[in-house]
C-alpha cells in the first residue's frame, strides 16, 4: 500500500502537512509556496464574491446562495492560512535544528561554529 493511501485511510477529512513530510510526500517549502498560492485565490474569491454581493444587491437580485459561497472561499482562505503558519514553523524549526546539529559538531571538532572554514 503507497504512504498516502495509508494517510487517507488513518485522517477522516484533510491530512496534517506534517504527516505528509514525516511520510517523505510533503516538502514544506514546497507545501508553503502551494499555501501562498491558495492563500492568493481564495483571497481573490472572496473579494470578487464581495463584489458581486454587492452589485446583486443594488441591482434586487440578490441570493443567500452568495453568501454562502463567500462562506466557503473565507474558511477555506483561514484554513490555507493555518498550513502556511504550521510550514513556516516547521520550517524555522528544521533551520535551527540544523544550526543546533552544525553547532554541536562544530564543538566536538573544537573549532569556532560561526567560522565558514571547515578543517
Amino acid at each position: 500500500m503507497q504512504p498516502l493511501d495509508e494517510l487517507h485511510l488513518t485522517y477522516d477529512g484533510p491530512i496534517p502537512p506534517d504527516a505528509l513530510v514525516i511520510a517523505g510526500i510533503g516538502f514544506p517549502p514546497l507545501a508553503l509556496a502551494r499555501a501562498r498560492s491558495e492563500i492568493a485565490f481564495f483571497q481573490a474569491m472572496a473579494l470578487r464574491q464581495l463584489d458581486a454581493i454587492r452589485m446583486r444587491r443594488a441591482d434586487g437580485n440578490y441570493t443567500a446562495s452568495l453568501l454562502a459561497d463567500l462562506r466557503l472561499y473565507r474558511e477555506q482562505f483561514q484554513r490555507w492560512n493555518r498550513v502556511a503558519a504550521e510550514m513556516r514553523r516547521s520550517i524555522v524549526a528544521g533551520a535551527g535544528r540544523s544550526k543546533d546539529l552544525l553547532t554541536r559538531s562544530a564543538s566536538s571538532l573544537k573549532i569556532d561554529a560561526s567560522s565558514k572554514e571547515l578543517p
